[in-house]
């Protein structure tokens, strides 16, 4: 295994020495480094036979990957990248994806792509030959400038191979035969996330079940599990729809119920907070304050206090506003 680390060199030397350590590892880009004096980063590169497998630890940068440089040397290669922590943001082509740990993403080095990573993160990345991914995953061009969200099972299963092969390089002389399933098992995160085939599908499965939560929104009684067999598909089936929205369906659900919960509150509509806060399924006062205050940056207390004076009673309103919705007796 190779290693490179800015350890000990300081300021531009060390800006220097990664630059050029990410060019001869992946391929030639231009590296923004906000402050070289404080600039901190380290990589180890294992190989899988033509496949390479690297884990990146660093500060705050940003790669561009230029078409200039495209011209100059193209190896012809995606890179698959895990975020362990941190985030970025990866924009290639008319494409742009926030990536957070858990997530996976793709890019391929034969087009322009930036990379920016705004604070400390760490990553794994699968440097794979253009032609043994495209064996795999036909529609991996039409992929680049992607995310798939962690929660997919084979993201999941992934993501933990990435791990248990980075661990095993070199321990073993049949480290090299794992790159073919570990390049198929992220071919299979890909489709499962992304088969262009299933757009449509998933879109209608997504509406569906969004205006089912819509129409239940306030009642107290209901369970998310009952979705996929309220409007006739699988429970995988319904998380790789929702996952292609990067959200899963309880999260979509607990944040219109928010959106509901704020509206009530800023139209001071007769109800006190507490009450506003059970009548949009929230049970627990102490979490519904917590996570009002994480999605709206304000304590739902201080928005009833600043809020417009009371109009008359109708209940809580619904997350669009107008008619309102009633919460369903239980």
């Amino acid at each position: 295994m190779r290693r490179y680390s800015t350890a000990g060199l300081r300021g531009r030397l060390g800006s220097d020495f990664w630059v050029d350590a990410v060019r001869r590892t992946y391929t030639p880009v231009d590296c923004a480094i906000a402050r070289d004096d404080r600039f901190e980063a380290s990589l180890v590169v294992g190989d899988l036979g033509a496949v390479e497998l690297t884990r990146v630890v660093s500060t705050a940068i940003t790669y561009d990957r230029s078409r200039a440089a495209i011209r100059k040397e193209d190896r012809g290669e995606y890179v698959i990248g895990f975020l362990e922590s941190g985030e970025l943001r990866l924009e290639q082509g008319e494409r742009a994806a926030r990536v957070v740990p858990g997530d996976i993403c793709l890019f391929g080095t034969g087009r322009p792509y930036r990379l920016t990573c705004p604070g400390s993160y760490e990553a794994i990345h699968l440097k794979v030959p253009r032609h043994e991914l495209d064996r795999r995953l036909p529609a991996a061009e039409k992929l680049s400038g992607v995310r798939i969200a962690g929660e997919g099972g084979y993201a999941r299963l992934g993501a933990t191979m990435l791990r248990s092969t980075f661990d095993l390089i070199g321990d073993t002389p049949a480290s090299e035969r794992l790159a073919a399933p570990l390049i198929d098992l992220i071919g299979l995160a890909f489709d499962e996330g992304f088969d262009p085939e299933d757009g449509a599908r998933h879109a209608r499965i997504v509406a569906r079940a969004q205006d089912l939560i819509l129409r239940h929104l306030l009642d107290p009684a209901f369970d998310i599990a009952t979705v996929p067999a309220l409007i006739g598909t699988s429970a995988r089936t319904l998380s790789r729809a929702f996952a292609r929205q990067g959200i899963t369906p309880a999260k979509w659900m607990w944040s219109r119920r928010l959106e509901a919960a704020r509206d009530a509150i800023a139209s001071r509509r007769g109800q006190s907070v507490s009450e506003v806060a059970m009548a949009c399924g929230f049970n627990d006062f102490s979490h519904f304050s917590r996570a009002f205050k994480a999605r709206f940056g304000v304590t739902p207390s201080s928005l009833r206090a600043s809020g417009p004076e009371p109009a008359p009673s109708g209940g809580v309103p619904g997350p669009a506003g107008g008619s309102g919705l009633t919460r369903t007796a239980s």
